[in-house]
């Protein structure tokens, strides 16, 4: 029923048909080749032709009792009774009339269905304009869609079988896809061996490969672009200089494969993903990870733009990579893999570094004492899972005259930081580079969330600061972690989100003339009146409020008090919007009758949206300030 292609793929002798795309995805996943069939007759009850049609009969069995007729007639000729010899002539007469009757149907069903799709204005396409379609939507799209910015794991097979089931739709389409390069150029060599064979035969030797090289390979072709493979070594030297986008992880294997160096080309590598094999027992790895450039690459890659490091440091052969923009580093204790004290004067060395991501994973020490270093062209830091330690002594030694974006993600006032939240002695940061950043930004928004999917899977709040309320992009972003392995109790919910505000006080110097702050999911408390004092006395230049979904006591409380003793630099509140909050309307009521009293009167306070407790105050008593 089917033949087999030189590439080790199956394809089927069925004729064109157009079938749904849903239908043959299903199909690829749930039934085995032997059952792509048509279905069968609704009438399955066999046609007699020692009876007469009755008239009740359908046009077709009418039609198929007079063909099986003529069949029988001519086989009761040819066997007459006079021996065996004459049976066996009628059997194989009946048995070659129904290999006919099946094989004449099938060429009718393919000249019916041939007339049918040229009814579909697809089918008039050039194989050209088809193979563009096929690149576009499947490759192009499937990339916006999980590309390298997808968190979870990619499944080997997924690029495989996001658009192979194109194969199955008719045999134009299967040409087609088999003889569109463009479709094989993403290799991933922990594929299966029959896998990689058909994405080296269909995919060509020229295009550009998005490469990704496990840590020991489990199967190497007999041949590659007519040359025989001696060894892994030399089948990666043949694939990497087709690499645009390459992804290797280097151990054991590699060295023992490699001793003396890869030596391979890279002439048009954009983007490299290194990472380091982590050892079964989480401790140390014993090869050698300095100086990796130089064991891999034969030469600087001339056009490398993107470098993502895992759990290996960033070494001095890697500064002379002219073209790098962005370099992004893991580190872990449990790999061996540290910062080391020089790391940031290399990194300076890059002429052309505009992004610069650093990451903690595990337990990590103290990062060693940098030596101070200027990144000229650096326009976005990022941060990730920082310790205490490292964010204090380190980062206030770099000069960062261009930066324009600061993002700090994982702060945790639980889990691996050691001491309690905050420190017991808080050393502000006093980084010129993150005052300027403050300064520029006089939108600050918080939002205050849970452990869930809202915000991520542990954090519970973030901060933004922007430059004005239309530009959503962050010049400053924070997010901080919970203790999300403890549930929070009723008597701490209050608490949990007051590391947001201690930040803001103790470790920035934000000046911002519009606050927001927003709840997520359920109506959240926010902090006291003594963890919000502090903060509201750093904002001198804040006139604007909003509450989101907040139990916004500790923030009137906090305006109150403010009110009261007026200290020097105190905030001018102009504007105070509660929407989906829930509040005592009687402390409302005596925040705009002191704010009066100090001469600091607040224009507007909007409660439209607002729940006033309790629900019988009479709302006769607010002021012409409220807008009801």
């Amino acid at each position: 029923m089917f033949h087999q292609l030189p590439y080790g793929m199956p394809a089927f002798s069925y004729p064109e048909m157009v079938r749904p795309w849903p239908e043959i995805a299903r199909s690829m996943m749930t039934t085995s080749h032997n059952e792509h069939r048509l279905k069968p007759t609704l009438n399955r009850e066999a046609i007699l032709t020692s009876s007469a049609p009755d008239v009740t009969s359908s046009p077709e069995d009418k039609l198929l009792h007079r063909l099986l007729c003529g069949i029988e007639k001519e086989a009761y000729r040819l066997g007459p009774n006079d021996g065996l010899t004459s049976f066996a002539e009628a059997d194989q007469y009946v048995l070659d009339m129904q290999d006919k009757m099946w094989n004449s149907m099938a060429l009718l069903r393919a000249s019916v269905n041939r007339a049918f799709n040229r009814r579909v204005l697809i089918s008039r396409l050039p194989n050209e304009v088809l193979a563009a379609i096929f690149e576009h939507y499947i490759v192009l799209w499937d990339e916006e869609q999980h590309g390298a910015s997808r968190d979870r794991p990619v499944p080997d097979n997924y690029y495989f079988f996001t658009w192979f089931p194109l194969v199955y739709v008719c045999q134009t389409w299967r040409r087609v896809a088999l003889n569109t390069p463009s479709l094989f150029t993403r290799l991933n060599l922990y594929w299966p061996s029959g896998t990689i064979d058909l994405y080296l035969q269909c995919g060509g030797t020229t295009l550009p490969l998005t490469l990704i090289v496990p840590v020991a390979l489990s199967y190497l072709p007999a041949e590659y672009n007519g040359m025989e493979v001696k060894d892994q070594a030399h089948f990666l030297r043949c694939l990497i200089p087709r690499a645009r986008d390459l992804t290797l992880t280097v151990g054991k294997p590699f060295f023992v494969d490699c001793p003396n160096g890869l030596d391979a080309q890279a002439p048009i590598l954009r983007k490299l993903r290194l990472s380091q094999a982590q050892e079964p027992s989480f401790g140390p790895p014993e090869v050698e990870t300095l100086g990796l450039r130089t064991r891999i690459f034969r030469d600087p890659p001339p056009l490398l733009e993107h470098l993502d490091l895992n759990f290996v440091d960033f070494t001095e052969d890697w500064a002379a990579c002219p073209s790098l923009k962005s370099v992004c580093i893991r580190y872990g204790s449990y790999t061996g893999s540290l910062p080391t004290a020089s790391v940031f004067s290399r990194l300076s060395k890059l002429p052309a570094l505009e992004r610069l991501s650093i990451r903690e994973s595990g337990w990590s020490p103290s990062l060693a004492q940098p030596e101070p270093a200027t990144l000229n062209t650096l326009h976005t830091l990022t941060l990730s899972s920082m310790s205490f330690d490292n964010m204090t002594n380190v980062y206030g030694l770099l000069d960062l005259p261009v930066l324009r974006q600061f993002n700090l993600y994982g702060f945790n006032n639980a889990g691996y930081i050691a001491g309690p939240w905050p420190q017991p002695i808080v050393q502000p940061w006093e980084w010129p580079w993150l005052t300027r950043l403050c300064k520029s930004a006089p939108c600050l928004h918080i939002a205050l969330g849970e452990p869930n999917d809202i915000l991520g899977p542990h954090v519970i709040g973030e901060i933004r600061m922007l430059k004005n309320e239309s530009d959503l992009t962050p010049v400053i972003h924070v997010t901080f972690n919970g203790n999300w392995q403890s549930e929070i109790s009723a008597d701490t919910r209050a608490t949990e989100h007051s590391p947001l505000f201690e930040v803001l006080t103790h470790r920035f110097a934000p000046h911002p003339s519009s606050l927001t702050i927003t709840g997520l999911g359920s109506m959240k408390d926010l902090p006291s009146n003594d963890k919000l004092n502090p903060f509201f006395g750093r904002c001198r230049g804040l006139t604007s409020i909003t509450v989101k979904n907040c139990i916004p006591d500790g923030v009137v409380a906090a305006l109150r008090t403010i009110n009261r003793e007026v200290p020097l630099g105190a905030p001018l509140i102009q504007e105070l919007n509660l929407p989906d909050c829930q509040v005592s309307a009687e402390d409302l009521f005596h925040l705009a009758e002191e704010s009066k009293a100090a001469g600091r009167p607040i224009k507007t306070i909007n409660v439209r949206e607002t729940t006033l407790l309790p629900l019988n105050f009479d709302v006769g008593m607010l002021g012409h300030e409220f807008r009801l």
